[in-house]
């Protein structure tokens, strides 16, 4: 089913990885699934989803149309995804240089029918979170969308209080200097100029 997909996101202190993973897992409405991904040419993205609880791996090439709007949230159309094989995943990725291995906590069930998800970015040979160093930036997304079984839409897409205390910045989608935490830009490739970014986030807080 095609949607229209309302984001806001706020990046974290990288330097909190341990306190925010230890919040979050305090929660009981928390999944966690660990996510590969690689964008081609375009804005295609090419996602790999494995389920900690199922042990099941769901593999898609998805698309999003960016919808301009005067507003800091992005607003996105998204297509419905097409299954694609672990194989031609797998050969995919690792040619690929514009990829990223991320875990991610979601949490659902929000009074106001939002969607909560915190990636933690790790760096190419880390696959578990344990020491800060392991993740090289934490990306919170606060999420709504708009189908056809939408009844109401609230666009208020805070963050939630129990992660403000580790909020580095709001990625306002109006500001040029958001753009080096787009999704597409946090691949294993930019690292060196994130951490840049973040150091001078850091310095001015």
């Amino acid at each position: 089913m095609t949607e229209l997909e309302f984001e806001q996101k706020y990046l974290l202190d990288q330097r909190q990885t341990n306190e925010i993973d230890r919040i979050l897992k305090s929660r009981s409405d928390l999944k966690v699934v660990g996510i590969r991904q690689f964008y081609n040419g375009s804005e295609n993205r090419y996602r790999s989803k494995y389920d900690f609880e199922t042990r099941q791996d769901t593999v898609t090439k998805e698309k999003k149309t960016k919808i301009k709007i005067d507003a800091p949230y992005t607003v996105s159309l998204e297509d419905d995804p097409e299954p694609v094989s672990l194989d031609e995943f797998n050969r995919k990725f690792d040619a690929s240089k514009r990829r990223l291995t991320k875990i991610r906590y979601i949490v659902n069930g929000t009074p106001i029918g939002h969607k909560v998800m915190v990636d933690f970015f790790l760096r190419p040979d880390k696959r578990v979170l344990m020491e800060p160093d392991n993740c090289y930036a934490i990306m919170a997304e606060v999420e709504t969308v708009l189908d056809g079984d939408t009844k109401t839409l609230y666009l208020d897409l805070a963050l939630p209080i129990y992660l403000e205390p580790f909020l580095l910045k709001m990625i306002d989608s109006r500001d040029s200097s958001a753009k080096d935490f787009k999704s597409a830009n946090m691949t294993e490739d930019r690292i060196g100029d994130l951490e840049q970014a973040l150091a001078k986030l850091y310095g001015s807080t």
